[in-house]
């Protein structure tokens, strides 16, 4: 019902918020009440933004394979092409963090080509600009300091146009493109 779908939302987002507050605490417990709502830990597990957000809880806890494991679960089966974007960068992310830049890189460039397709025309995404930080990450750590930093000014471009000046990744991208 939309009565359910709103509350795992309203629960999801306040995970979101509690990750990026660093109180894994309080994330997993709104996390643990998406499976209340929704019946059981199967069915929660099941849906992409729940599991997308178990996996930034699990790399904020530290639990990279398991981060990476649910990021590619979201990536290859979510039906929003959006989300599943969502679940390659954090899977990107995650293999940057287990230290292996190459399929880091390569995660991060299919982020890119499907958040350049979702764009419909409009000039800037923040999951190209996302993808791209991720990408000049990746590539800075293979030692391909040009593209890196092409990759770096494509994330300040995209994410200056599309989400705030106190956002962490534009933060981040503008310290590396500088």
């Amino acid at each position: 019902s939309k009565h359910t779908i709103g509350q795992v939302q309203a629960l999801a987002g306040l995970a979101v918020v509690a990750i990026q507050l660093q109180d894994t605490t309080a994330a997993a417990a709104y996390l643990d009440r998406t499976s209340a709502v929704l019946g059981s830990v199967e069915a929660a597990d099941k849906t992409p933004k729940v599991a997308l957000i178990r996996g930034r809880l699990a790399l904020a806890l530290g639990h990279v394979a398991e981060a990476k494991h649910r990021f590619e679960g979201v990536a290859t089966t979510s039906s929003s092409k959006a989300t599943a974007v969502d679940g390659e960068i954090g899977k990107a992310e995650a293999l940057l963090i287990a230290g292996d830049a190459s399929a880091a890189a390569e995660s991060a460039r299919v982020a890119l080509g499907a958040s350049i397709s979702l764009q419909s025309g409009l000039p800037y995404s923040q999951r190209a600009g996302r993808a791209s930080l991720l990408l000049g990450r990746a590539l800075q750590r293979l030692g391909e300091s040009a593209a890196a930093d092409e990759a770096f000014a494509s994330a300040v471009t995209n994410l200056s146009n599309t989400v705030d000046e106190s956002h962490p990744a534009l933060i981040e991208a503008r310290e590396l493109s500088g």
